[in-house]
């Protein structure tokens, strides 16, 4: 069943962000009382939050986080990597970079859905009510000409010392636009955000 889109009009503070994302079905210890109706606020740790707070916080942990978990399917099943990536100001897609003679690479170029893992785990015991993990989930495919050059230029800046690497003739750049992400707080609070179509 795919879940539900709500409403976002009416949350405040951030019109922007609310043009740009909606939610999908909200999982938390706190059930949303009533009167929020469509809105996508939920509570943790006592304080009210909005999809703008979610979205400033995906900011936040893509731009401190250099790697991600890829996943990637094949004819003998699914594929694990881990990758740098990039991820865009608006958070509609990933970049990242890859050897074309690799089995991601023939993964994704006979099965372009793909998922990315992105956490802050610190692998101590407080992990289990502070860390944050996100699940990005979309189409892959290769960039080329124009979109490439300036997709490149913004991945070395996150990413200087793989600059040989990118530039290599034998690698390919990788974009996937995002379609969902899934965001687990303390372990078990899980909402689901959705990019919108411009």
């Amino acid at each position: 069943m795919s879940p539900s889109r709500k409403d976002t009009s009416n949350l405040g503070n951030s019109e922007q962000t609310d043009r740009f994302w909606s939610i999908g079905d909200i999982s938390v210890e706190t059930a949303l009382p009533d009167e929020y109706k469509g809105t996508v606020q939920f509570e943790e740790h006592g304080h009210v939050r909005s999809v703008s707070d979610l979205v400033e916080e995906l900011h936040n942990l893509f731009s401190v986080q250099n790697l991600a978990v890829l996943a990637t399917t094949g004819k003998t099943g699914p594929y694990g990597n881990l990758i740098a990536f990039m991820a865009s100001h608006d958070l509609k897609y990933f970049v990242f970079s890859t050897q074309k003679a690799t089995r991601k690479f023939g993964n994704l170029s006979e099965n372009p859905n793909v998922a990315f893992v992105i956490d802050n785990r610190s692998n101590k015991i407080e992990d289990f009510v502070n860390a944050v993990a996100v699940t990005a989930m979309g189409k892959a495919f290769e960039t080329f000409s124009e979109d490439r050059e300036n997709l490149l230029q913004s991945f070395i800046e996150k990413h200087p010392h793989l600059k040989d690497f990118v530039t290599s003739p034998s690698c390919a750049l990788v974009k996937v636009e995002i379609e969902k992400y899934v965001c687990v707080f303390r372990f078990q609070n899980v909402i689901e955000l959705y990019p919108k179509n411009d």
